[in-house]
């Protein structure tokens, strides 16, 4: 592993020093792959100091066959010296070419341990991934606890839980406690596996989700609050009375959005872009 290494406060950076939950979290991630281990291509976010890459590599993954996205500089110029082998890709991986990087690669898994301010920035990247959703690549990600129990909420009471739910089924293997951290977070963490499923079969896909999250920022008001809000977003007409005598509407109108379920919303999402076609398809077309 790579020492020493002072964490950078502006890269959001809190290093893992747990070796023997480190193998755990390693073995976790490599050993539902059905291929032999030697020949798994492992694409890393974020590596750090290397104490999963180590541990990848003590449990069969070829060294040349890990790929490395790190912004540290620092870290990237030692990262030669210690796994001299491996590929590295000295960068933001917010601002790379994902879907040129990913479908080089072929990665047959990907891992992070994400800085927790950027962790939803970069599941939802990764979730969109042309390449990751065909092939069914795994996601395996260490972030905030809190925020991994939204992505897993089976009540669907958030935008991570519904939005990503279109697209993957997520569910959380292990909890981590700051002391594998340093320094020491102030939240609990979990590592939180994604499993690219069939897309929903939902007409206009990308609005839908853009539909989703507009409505959960005014998750506790009142549904046609929230609709009027949504069609402020996409520069329709806010015509409180059109949207009240829509149908399903009718049917939610006691409701919140938090209360919805996935069919709901795509039932009052048919609807609405009867109503608002060109100003929905238009609006995220410019986006």
């Amino acid at each position: 592993m790579i020492t020493p290494v002072r964490p950078k406060r502006s890269l959001g950076q809190n290093f893992f020093i747990n070796k023997n939950q480190a193998k755990l979290i390693a073995r976790k991630v490599i050993e539902p792959i059905d291929i032999p281990k030697e020949k798994i291509r492992l694409f890393e976010i974020g590596p750090g100091t290397g104490v999963f890459t180590h541990e990848f590599i003590n449990q069969g993954v070829h060294e040349k066959n890990i790929l490395v996205v790190e912004k540290d500089d620092d870290i990237a110029r030692q990262w030669p010296i210690y796994f001299p082998d491996s590929r590295i890709i000295n960068d933001d991986i917010l601002s790379i070419n994902l879907r040129q990087t990913i479908q080089k690669f072929r990665p047959d898994v990907v891992f992070g341990a994400l800085p927790y301010n950027i962790s939803k920035r970069i599941i939802n990247k990764m979730i969109h991934n042309k390449y990751i959703l065909k092939n069914q690549i795994p996601l395996y990600f260490i972030i905030q606890r809190e925020v991994a129990e939204k992505y897993c909420d089976r009540n669907h009471k958030s935008a991570l839980s519904v939005i990503s739910g279109l697209r993957t089924s997520s569910r959380i293997l292990m909890n981590i406690s700051p002391e594998s951290f340093a320094p020491r977070p102030k939240v609990n963490s979990s590592l939180i596996k994604f499993t690219p499923q069939k897309p929903h079969e939902i007409k206009h896909l990308q609005e839908f989700e853009h539909f989703l999250s507009s409505l959960f920022k005014k998750r506790r008001q009142k549904l046609i609050n929230a609709l009027l809000f949504y069609t402020s977003e996409i520069n329709a007409p806010k015509n409180k009375e059109a949207l009240q005598e829509l149908a399903s509407v009718k049917k939610y109108q006691d409701k919140r959005a938090a209360e919805l379920s996935t069919e709901q919303f795509k039932e009052l999402f048919d609807e609405l872009i009867t109503e608002y076609a060109c100003d929905i398809l238009s609006c995220n077309k410019d986006e």
